[in-house]
């Protein structure tokens, strides 16, 4: 939405709202000790990185930064998702307690190549707990400055170079005020990063005069974060005050402000192109290198520009959004798009999404606001338009064949527009009388089904919806905004998708945490230890109905590592690939790919079999239902650590053999356990919690010291047929311990620290009594000096001895500013002393308090409750417990005709009881008659006569042939097709 508020036409806003970096060694290290977190979550220790700050640096500079988080010490580097981006541990110098120096816990300084593009990257810690979750880091054009820590008072606000981007991060409560000088007339982009950068600020930009009148604000233009664009109407001072919404904050509100002169982009249209093609497009905004007025949109009262231009569109399979800008979410993990930007004199401007189109573009008219004014459309086709102005509503109408299947899919919210589009689906029918009758097929209003559970959650406000034409005839489509009698903005574009069906899939690919827990969903990191197993969840976007098994695999794994077997099945979205590395695995990290392969039925029946690359995302942070904050991005990779220290045990299914049964059916799997380092404790093994209830696998219980185990899988009468795949995790309490080097290492910091406060306490305590004992003579002195005056006081101006008395005052005047003199140098000397000790005594008791910690870490103990995800387990599940061969799979017939069809059922998994056989047509085939028959148990084949009548008209007919057999005291129940070919009967002709 725009709101213009009290602007001026000579000023324009678009809607949509630190300190020095130096890091305390010792209060950092104790803040990112995380003795507690994990473990108390029986979890062991993992790194997760909250957040890196300054969040990005200018080309071809170097940039100290600091990490925040849990389990960072012993931080070995930065790990980038760009090569020309490297970090090295900032090093302290020597100093009494270091004396070779020591790394500054958390901070790292980063160099950027000058090579490196501008844009967001990714960057990871890699630390002795493994390797983090990862976190955005910018790269820009421009000069980089840190914020001020005066800057919370108008008065004090923190001058801001135009063109300069200003790091920061906000306290609770907290406002801060950025001032800069404008000349009369400039046109100034203000944007401020935040939940692009994985913050947690959700940010109030307001633009003030210099006296602190607010002239207007913005808090929502992408997504959260603000943009502000404006003219300026005379020279002079303007101040900008950035705050937290609901004014949280802490280390993890942080963000990037820029005051620019670069384009501002508000839409482009149309928003997609045809793959492989050059097309023209036109860009709606500010700044534009160049524009000219928009003078179509006048009456929004804000001096839009545009600018045409040729746009190259990539190849549908090749439009890639790995390294995107924007912040891109669950639902917009299938859209084949690309991120466009437009540069100036000044950098370049904010990301728009653009489409690829799948089928030609329609453009939408302007004329086609009423049903019986419906713009007439030829699928397949992708129509282009936008929810402008307010109460607009477009309907298209198009002639379709019965049978005819049509997915029909609204883009809009997908494209970062606060959007809620809207569908209705009509059928247009005509009467005796020539009237029209108009039948509402369906409403759709959100995609409202998730295909990844909380932890990527796919449901969408656009709306897609598959139709399936009932009759030859007319059919009608109603788009528009939700709320299209309250708001209408051109910048509120939509693609509007209707074509046949093209089935595909596409995976996200992401670290989970080994907590089954279907209420929370936690960051992660892909971390192996030597012998143990790690999780990455798999979720599979199924396009255009397709609901064929994926196979799941990885790929550049090092050695030692191997994923294990994991299948997606037809009707599951998302499974778990499990990678395992041997014991004798060495310390690795670096990025590796998931694939998914799968056969697609094409539309002419033919197969093909396809390999998809993952997209990868990250929890942003630790996220719980019906929570606003949280939430998972796509990532720009997905990376794997291995680290020295072994797991605690392991398990694997004994036999690696292919895992058979039929619906209600029953299988034993053996599993064997290997228990590293001692390990006696018991076992509790559970499958994954989004099983399928139709598969029952009970919790198995592997008492101490054993080894061996049996899984033991029921299947049902409705359990999926197919390949599946789920895991098990198992539980247990584990030995713990920290790491024995950082404990030594604090030791002996300890000790140098004991040795320095007694270095400093010695001569502290010299110099007191020095001055407790010149406190004593100065007071003798004062003393002395009263009686000498008393007595030259007393003394008559004739007395001979008066001469000889002032001599002596004088005397022991001298002596008492003597001792003052040394006084105050002692006095000097002490406070240098005492400051000294201070220091000494601070830097012992911090690291009193980090060592006690540490120590309780690195000490030997059991955590209760540690979950290891450990085997996977692979089952074919067949329809029936039989071997069915059906001769022949199509008959040909005449009308009239008569064919058999032989049935032939191997009986197998100790099934012996007899089959009851129905044949059945799908379809309306004149003179055929349901045809039924048995197999006793000691019967193998069984013979179906088919008779078409007379009158069939020649074609191909679906039939099926269903068995039904009681197992194991359930009903089941299969069909087998059965293709029926009638051809019209030969003539036959005789000579003359």
């Amino acid at each position: 939405m725009v709101s213009i508020g009290s602007i001026s036409n000579s000023l324009l806003c678009l809607p949509s709202t630190s300190c020095p970096l130096r890091v305390v060694r010792i209060s950092l290290l104790m803040g990112l000790l995380c003795l507690v977190t994990n473990a108390s979550r029986g979890q062991l220790p993992r790194a997760e990185l909250d957040a890196v700050f300054p969040a990005g640096g200018k080309q071809g500079t170097t940039v100290e930064v600091r990490a925040d988080g849990s389990c960072l010490e012993g931080a070995e580097s930065l790990l980038f998702s760009h090569e020309g981006i490297t970090a090295q541990p900032k090093r302290l110098p020597p100093d009494e307690i270091w004396p070779q120096g020591t790394e500054e816990i958390g901070a790292f300084t980063v160099a950027i190549d000058p090579g490196v593009p501008p844009g967001i990257y990714e960057v990871r810690v890699l630390t002795e707990c493994g390797l983090s979750n990862p976190r955005r880091f910018v790269v820009s054009q421009q000069p980089e400055i840190l914020r001020s820590p005066e800057n919370t008072t108008l008065q004090t606000a923190q001058v801001l170079p135009i063109g300069t981007i200003v790091n920061g991060q906000i306290k609770q409560g907290e406002r801060q005020f950025f001032r800069f000088t404008a000349e009369e007339g400039e046109k100034l982009i203000v944007r401020c990063w935040a939940e692009q950068i994985d913050s947690r600020l959700d940010p109030v930009l307001s633009l003030l005069s210099s006296d602190g009148k607010e002239i207007t604000r913005n808090n929502d233009f992408f997504s959260r974060d603000p943009l502000l664009v404006f003219r300026t109407p005379v020279a002079g001072e303007y101040v900008l005050r950035l705050q937290d919404f609901l004014f949280q904050g802490n280390e993890e509100y942080f963000y990037r402000l820029e005051i620019s002169r670069k384009p501002a982009i508000e839409w482009i249209f149309p928003p997609s192109g045809l793959p492989g093609t050059e097309s023209q497009a036109t860009i709606f905004g500010y700044n534009l290198p160049s524009g000219e007025p928009a003078t179509e949109f006048a009456s929004l009262d804000r001096p839009l520009v545009k600018q045409a231009m040729t746009i190259r569109w990539p190849e549908r399979n090749t439009a890639d959004l790995h390294s995107a800008e924007l912040r891109l979410n669950a639902p917009e993990l299938n859209l084949r798009a690309m991120e466009f930007h437009l540069s100036n004199k000044a950098g370049r401007s904010n990301p728009v999404l653009l489409g690829v189109a799948a089928a030609p573009i329609t453009f939408d008219h302007s004329d086609n606001e009423q049903p019986e004014k419906a713009q007439p459309i030829s699928p397949p086709c992708e129509i282009v338009g936008q929810f402008f102005p307010i109460g607009d509503e477009d309907w298209y109408t198009f002639e379709a064949k019965k049978g005819e299947v049509y997915w029909i899919e609204v883009i809009s919210q997908r494209l970062h527009l606060p959007t809620d589009p809207y569908l209705l689906i009509q059928q247009v029918e005509v009467n005796e009388q020539g009237e029209e009758q108009i039948k509402d097929l369906k409403e759709v209003d959100d995609l409202g089904i998730n295909r990844g559970n909380l932890a990527f959650d796919t449901r969408s406000d656009d709306p897609g919806y598959r139709l399936e034409i009932p009759q030859d005839g007319a059919y009608r489509l109603l788009i528009r905004d939700l709320y299209h009698g309250l708001r209408g903005d051109p910048r509120f574009v939509y693609r509007l998708q209707i074509h046949q069906a093209e089935p595909d899939f596409q995976l996200a690919a992401f670290p989970t945490t080994t907590q089954p827990n279907q209420n929370q969903a936690d960051r992660a990191s892909s971390h192996l230890s030597p012998g143990g197993t790690t999780a990455i969840q798999v979720v599979g976007l199924r396009e255009d109905g397709f609901q064929g098994e994926i196979e799941i695999v990885a790929d550049g794994l090092p050695a030692g590592v191997r994923a294990l077997p994991c299948v997606i099945g037809g009707e599951q979205d998302y499974n778990h690939l499990l990678l395992e590395a041997t014991s004798d695995t060495k310390p690795w990290a670096g990025k590796i790919r998931i694939l998914g392969k799968a056969v697609l039925q094409q539309p002419e029946g033919s197969r093909q079999f396809v390999t998809r690359e993952a997209r990868y995302a990250t929890i942003i942070w630790p996220t719980f239902p019906n929570q606003i904050t949280g939430g998972t991005r796509l990532a720009h990779d997905l990376m794997l650590s291995v680290d020295g220290e072994s797991a605690a045990f392991r398990v694997e299914v004994a036999e690696e053999t292919k895992l058979i049964a039929p619906r209600a059916g029953s299988l034993e799997i053996p599993l064997k356990i290997t228990r590293h380092d001692g390990l006696k404790e018991k076992l509790t093994l559970q499958p994954m919690p989004n099983l399928d209830k139709s598969i029952q696998v009970a919790q198995v219980t592997v008492p101490p010291g054993k080894e061996e185990a049996k899984l033991t899988v029921n299947l049902r009468h409705n359990t999926p047929v197919g390949r599946t795949s789920f895991y098990l995790w198992a539980t247990s309490t584990v030995q713990y311990q920290g790491n024995q080097e950082t404990l030594v290492r604090y030791r002996e910091a300890y000790k140098r620290s004991l040795e320095l406060t007694s270095k400093h306490e010695k001569p502290r305590q010299e110099i007191q009594a020095k001055l407790d004992q010149l406190d004593k003579d100065l007071r003798q002195q004062q003393n002395a000096v009263r009686q000498k005056e008393n007595r030259v006081k007393n003394l008559p101006p004739e007395n001979p001895k008066l001469a000889e008395a002032k001599a002596e005052l004088n005397k022991e005047r001298e002596q008492l500013a003597t001792t003052k003199a040394e006084q105050e140098k002692l006095r000097a000397e002490l406070k240098i002393a005492e400051q000294g000790f201070s220091k000494a005594i601070k830097a012992q008791q911090d690291l009193k308090k980090i060592l006690d910690r540490i120590e309780q870490r690195s000490k030997p103990r059991k955590i209760a409750n540690v979950i290891y995800p450990v085997a996977s387990v692979v089952l074919e599940v067949l329809p029936l417990p039989l071997k069915v061969t059906i001769q022949p799979q199509t008959l040909e017939l005449t009308p009239g005709g008569t064919k058999s069809v032989q049935v032939r059922c191997e009986r197998r998994f100790g099934f012996d009881e007899k089959i009851e056989l129905t044949w059945r047509p799908l379809e309306n085939i004149p003179g055929t008659n349901v045809q039924r028959a048995t197999l006793e148990k000691d019967q193998q084949e069984q013979t179906l006569d088919i008779q078409v009548g007379a009158e069939v008209p020649a074609d191909s007919y679906d039939s099926t042939i269903e068995l039904e057999v009681r197992y194991r005291n359930q009903t089941l129940k299969h069909e087998y097709p059965l293709t029926l070919q009638v051809s019209a009967p030969t003539e036959i002709t005789t000579a003359e």
